[in-house]
């Protein structure tokens, strides 16, 4: 009877779409205690009788195409004898699930990873009846699948958790030398893609004209119960359970990507708040792939057994692509909260939302999904799994960049003292940096082993650059903003949650940026090189560098016991803190002056000002020891032709007397607080002599020779440190008294970052990467950037915008003038490639 059962249900194609009986219904499931077994019975009788329907009317039609069908009372009497047994109510749950899998274009049996041949048409008849089918009956079909997933995992998720008294065994039949827990993984995997696959139209001829969603109820049959804390799942389980979570996501990804209006507009704005079921279901979804992330082992991304086939699992179910959509629209309703316009309705989902880019970062460093994928002569060039994730997110970080630049300084401090674990534009540009940085160090080692092995292409290196650009340009505004903040006002130890950054924070974003940029300076000098660099604003960066050294001055070497427990506690950095960070601003700017190509450009932001009536005392002392020979106190500033020579080579005059001396007074500053610190002479006396060196009387070339004979010492080559001593000893004529340091220390945290520099031309160019080519474009309305509706700039051809708004602002922000610049090194890189190739 149990074959006869599984047989019937499997044949019937929609169940609960036409004849019914309430009589014979109730008389096949008397005696039976369970309502989920009362459940599965209705649906089993339902399939029974609509088929007993079309064989009658079938044999009516066409007598000799198959048997007379059986007397309907004589099945429903079998059948009610037989629902008496649990191994039949089992084997009808697992017929039922076969015939959901069927339905969606899977084979019957096997494994999730075996069978995936495409989607058909699922069941005999499916087609037709799915052409014919209201939209009625499509919702009821909708939820006659979602029933078979409550009555089958539903009760199996509710007996493992204990919410109801029922026998594992008694849920589905057990398989052979099977685990429960791995068959319970496996089984919730097959029916999450088969519900994805309906739900995209890709089983039952298309039946699903939309995107639908199932339950949160049904939701978290598939995924198991979330609510374990440490499910202590196997790393077989881990993998199903991972492919179980990106399908729902991949439905509730799509699902809420059609209720939202504003996905389909260029610009954010107020819109109907989607359904909250929606929400949820993506929630639990981002949810259980963090938690099955973390149960992987430490050692899975190196050695892990079995990684590429759960890798190729979780890429035919498109997991970048389902977290780089719910990305972005994370993204998306947080702008919309922020708008004047917006309701309470709006700061409610961005506020549920806000975790979900830390999350989705979880998923992608747990993984260790490639950004890139190796370049194919005969194909495309296309990102990896998380390239499109990382670019979302290096999207948002220049936005909040800029946002950061335009509410000031003044205004996020004094919003940050408060301490609220609310969603600001500080908070959410902390939490965009941290998950950016490892994305981005992770593309960038990428990229490394791509062109060792001749598989890096122009997308890769665009890739790289844009997300590096980002990265710095956020990090320098994000240290500066957060220096001045009090030791008490700030967490002790790193808190994703916390408003405010902490020091070790802040030294890892500053530390990372720093070497990129050391690495890219030390690299074979070309003009695309010294272009990538620039466009990351160093100067900005080593000035909040700057800002971060001279943090707590009060409170830091010398200030007395207070100071030591607030370093003990971790709420300020503390003397080896210090020195690891004056240790890499001293690298990087010694790389850089280094950089034959930078040279002059580092020189002259090392500069002196002369000092004016009333001036600080740091910037009256730094241009009488800044120049001519040590000691020469009263020298004046380097000469006319000294200043020609530190200009000649770079761009207009302009932007030359723009940033002459942008860096000088904060790395000054910097630079004697360091002697401050117990074994920060050695850091500070290089630092010291490059400043001194920067403004002597010598040009451009000389102060390249001695950035190189410190190079090999602050890259680790200590042979030379008698001759570097007797170099540093020049500079103990710049250093003042403790007091003095402090003041100096104090006027570099209240002085503004300098002002940015106009990124070489060569720095904009994105051909092949698919992006708003305006800084700060606030629009994540598509499931990927790719997918916005991009058009080339006409004049350059170098830039693609996502509609006329954005392309006005970039064109009044600056690309005006870079527009015929940048088309001629379009032109001149096409001309290089065309080289090359022959």
């Amino acid at each position: 009877m149990s074959d006869l059962a599984q047989h019937t249900i499997k044949q019937a194609p929609s169940p609960g779409l036409g004849y019914n009986n309430d009589d014979l219904i109730s008389s096949c499931f008397k005696g039976c205690a369970c309502t989920a077994c009362a459940v599965v019975s209705i649906h089993v009788i339902s399939s029974l009788l609509l088929q007993h329907h079309i064989d009658t009317q079938a044999t009516a039609e066409i007598p000799e195409a198959r048997p007379a069908p059986a007397k309907l009372p004589d099945l429903v009497t079998q059948l009610a004898a037989a629902l008496q047994s649990s191994q039949v109510l089992a084997a009808l749950r697992l017929a039922a699930l076969e015939t959901l899998w069927e339905q969606a274009g899977m084979e019957p049996a096997g494994d999730a990873a075996e069978g995936r041949s495409g989607s058909s048409s699922g069941a005999p008849g499916g087609s037709a009846s799915a052409a014919r089918m209201t939209k009625a009956q499509q919702q009821a079909l909708w939820r006659h699948h979602a029933k078979i997933v409550s009555v089958t995992l539903g009760l199996w998720v509710k007996a493992r958790a204990g919410e109801v008294v029922f026998p594992e065994e008694r849920c589905l039949p057990p398989e052979r030398g099977v685990p429960s827990g791995l068959q319970m993984a496996r089984v919730s995997a097959r029916t999450a893609e088969a519900l994805c696959r309906l739900s995209r139209g890709e089983g039952l001829g298309g039946a699903y004209p939309k995107p639908l969603v199932p339950s949160h109820a049904v939701c978290m049959s598939l995924l198991g119960h979330a609510g374990t804390r440490n499910p202590g799942w196997s790393p077989a389980e881990v993998a199903h359970w991972l492919e179980a979570g990106a399908m729902v996501l991949a439905m509730a990804g799509e699902g809420l990507a059609a209720s939202m209006d504003a996905v389909q507009r260029l610009q954010p704005g107020p819109c109907d708040v989607p359904p909250p079921h929606l929400v949820e279901v993506m929630s639990a979804a981002v949810g259980r792939l963090s938690q099955a992330s973390r149960c992987l082992p430490q050692d899975w991304c190196q050695t892990g057994a079995g990684r590429e086939g759960v890798l190729a699992r979780l890429r035919w179910a498109r997991l970048g692509a389902g977290l780089d959509r719910v990305l972005r629209l994370a993204y998306l309703a947080a702008l919309q909260a922020s708008s004047p316009a917006a309701s309470e309705s709006d700061r409610a989902l961005a506020g549920f939302l806000e975790w979900v880019p830390m999350t989705a970062f979880t998923v992608c460093t747990a993984l260790d999904l490639a950004p890139l994928a190796p370049a194919d002569p005969e194909a495309r060039e296309a990102l990896g799994e998380s390239g499109a994730i990382s670019l979302t997110y290096a999207k948002r970080a220049l936005g909040l960049a800029l946002a950061l630049e335009e509410q000031g300084r003044e205004l996020e401090t004094a919003q940050c003292r408060t301490g609220p674990r609310t969603l600001s534009v500080q908070q959410e540009a902390r939490r965009a940096l941290s998950a950016l940085q490892l994305l981005a160090l992770r593309q960038r080692q990428q990229r490394r082993e791509l062109a060792a092995a001749g598989r890096a292409g122009p997308l890769a290196a665009e890739a790289d650059a844009y997300a590096l650009q980002a990265v710095c340009r956020l990090a320098a505004r994000v240290i500066s903003d957060s220096a001045e903040v009090p030791a008490g006002d700030r967490p002790a130890a790193p808190d994703p949650l916390a408003p405010v950054p902490s020091r070790a924070d802040l030294s890892f974003f500053l530390n990372t940026c720093l070497l990129y940029m050391t690495d890219d300076a030390q690299a074979p000098a070309d003009r695309t090189a010294e272009a990538q660099i620039l466009a990351r604003q160093p100067h900005r960066l080593l000035a909040a560098g700057c800002k971060l050294l001279c943090s707590d001055p009060d409170a830091g070497p010398g200030g007395g016991s207070s100071g030591a427990a607030a370093a003990a506690e971790g709420q300020q950095l503390d003397a080896a803190g210090r020195i690891k960070v004056a240790g890499m601003l001293v690298r990087s700017l010694t790389a850089l002056a280094a950089h034959p190509l930078l040279t002059a450009r580092v020189q002259r932001w090392l500069l002196q000002l002369p000092a004016s009536g009333g001036g600080s005392g740091a910037t009256g002392r730094t241009t009488a020891a800044g120049a001519g020979a040590p000691g020469d106190a009263g020298a004046a500033e380097p000469a006319g032709s000294l200043r020609d020579a530190a200009t000649a080579g770079a761009e207009k005059e302009a932007e030359a007397e723009a940033e002459r001396g942008c860096l000088a007074q904060a790395w000054l500053g910097a630079m004697r607080f360091l002697a401050l610190v117990p074994d920060g002479g050695l850091s500070a006396g290089m630092g010291l002599r490059l400043l001194q060196a920067a403004n002597g009387q010598a040009a451009s070339e000389s102060f390249r020779c001695l950035a190189q004979k410190f190079l090999p010492f602050t890259n680790g080559h200590f042979e030379d440190m008698p001759r570097i001593a007797v170099l540093m000893d020049a500079t103990r004529v710049l250093l003042g008294s403790p007091a003095d340091a402090r003041r100096d220390a104090q006027a570099v945290l209240a002085a503004a970052l300098p002002p940015p520099l106009a990124p070489p031309p060569e720095a904009g160019i994105w051909i092949r990467l698919r992006v708003c080519g305006r800084p700060g474009c606030c629009n994540f309305g598509a499931p990927c950037e790719a997918e916005l509706k991009l058009k080339l700039c006409g004049g350059c051809r170098a830039v693609r915008y996502c509609g006329r708004d954005c392309q006005a602002a970039a064109w009044r922000e600056g690309h005006k003038e870079r527009c015929k610049a940048m088309a001629a090194a379009v032109q001149a890189a096409a001309a290089q490639a065309a080289a090359a190739g022959t």
